[in-house]
């Protein structure tokens, strides 16, 4: 046997036992754990739940807040398409979490079965965790974005509030000078 065909030989054979290392490890963990599940996806699972929990508190606002501040229609349609993205990627995400469980009996043979189905999924899953940091990233900065927008329109109106005060100081100053108060 020439020495190519014996080095790839060892790598599939090595392959192999990780893969089954892999499966024996995570079947024992999970047949072992008190929810038929890892924890790295109980985690993950809690992770998507917060995530859905706070996507629902973002709702698109109305054309006015309570400090009457206008938000641009353009930032409220991108938040509720943000907003949307995160709901459709998670639940895929929760929907094959669930499947990575096993029931309360724990079985040895259907820990192996639903370990083999996360090795096969993992990949799948992390995908889906990227989509997740993405759409968090972009959801931050349209939040700070949408922010600044509010807190700049809340200083234009101070900023005019403010010089509308002064004109009339201005005006009622000018019209004592021009119009002084008779003396008593």
């Amino acid at each position: 046997m020439d020495p190519l065909s014996a080095l790839s030989i060892a790598a599939g054979v090595a392959q192999f036992l990780d893969f089954a290392v892999g499966l024996i490890s995570g079947s024992w963990k999970r047949y072992r754990s008190a929810t038929g599940t890892l924890e790295k996806d109980e985690e993950t699972e809690l992770l998507v739940h917060r995530l859905l929990s706070y996507s629902d508190k973002l709702h698109c606002p109305s054309k006015t807040e309570a400090s009457g501040a206008v938000i641009a229609t353009g930032q409220a349609d991108q938040l509720q398409t943000i907003v949307q993205s995160c709901k459709s990627v998670a639940d895929e995400l929760l929907g094959i979490l669930s499947t990575l469980k096993i029931d309360r009996r724990h079985r040895l043979l259907e820990s192996l079965i639903v370990t083999a189905r996360a090795i096969a999924k993992e990949k799948k899953v992390q995908d889906l965790l990227k989509k997740l940091v993405h759409l968090q990233s972009e959801l931050s900065f349209l939040l700070l974005a949408m922010i600044q927008y509010v807190l700049n329109l809340i200083m234009v109106q101070r900023v005019s509030n403010l010089w509308s005060a002064v004109m009339n100081n201005l005006i009622l100053r000018e019209s004592s000078l021009i119009y002084p108060k008779e003396a008593a």
